[in-house]
């Protein structure tokens, strides 16, 4: 009797987690498990694929910093470019169409992209989110925990568009302040 030899399979080169599908399960001891981007798609997928035009996210072993937010539109993609922070848990956060090609984000966007309630809207579809209100050129967004915040502060910028500021119900300033709970790291 003869056997075929066994194949090694070779890592995935890209990962690429649509909407609706759940997040492959990370096995202990994987080779860049602990990879920037691949903690940042264990702990905010859910919170990318809130924001309006999300498809996927994808990260992949060629630049374990980086990871791909993919978006129906380029202007959707700005939108989301205009609420999150450039770099998050040490991933880079590119933004891509559905195939995954970065788009040129300093192409200017529709005009409705620039629409400050778009940007607070796109805020207040996150998970955990349940509601916010203007203060001038300010936003306070609330949040049903303490631990929601602080996941959240971790990944939407305090400038929404470099014009609006966002604050936090709870976030405490200065002396006196109790501290916060660790955010999540993604670590394993």
């Amino acid at each position: 009797m003869h056997l075929a030899p066994t194949r090694q399979l070779a890592p995935a080169s890209e990962i690429v987690i649509r909407r609706g599908e759940a997040a492959p399960a990370a096995t202990p001891g994987t080779a860049g498990i602990n990879d920037p981007a691949a903690r940042f798609a264990r702990v905010y997928v859910n919170e990318v694929f809130a924001l309006q035009g999300a498809l996927a996210v994808s990260y992949g072993t060629k630049s374990p910093d980086e990871v791909k937010l993919r978006f129906q539109t380029y202007d959707f993609a700005k939108l989301a470019d205009g609420v999150l922070k450039d770099t998050v848990l040490g991933a880079r956060l590119v933004y891509a169409d559905a195939d995954g090609t970065p788009f040129d984000m300093t192409q200017p966007a529709s005009d409705w992209v620039a629409y400050p309630t778009n940007f607070a809207r796109n805020v207040a579809a996150m998970p955990n989110v349940t509601a916010y209100r203007w203060l001038g050129n300010t936003i306070l967004f609330d949040t049903t925990s303490t631990e929601a915040r602080v996941k959240l502060q971790q990944l939407v910028d305090r400038k929404l568009d470099d014009r609006i500021t966002a604050y936090w119900k709870g976030e405490c300033f200065g002396p006196g302040c109790k501290p916060d709970p660790a955010p999540p790291t993604g670590e394993m």
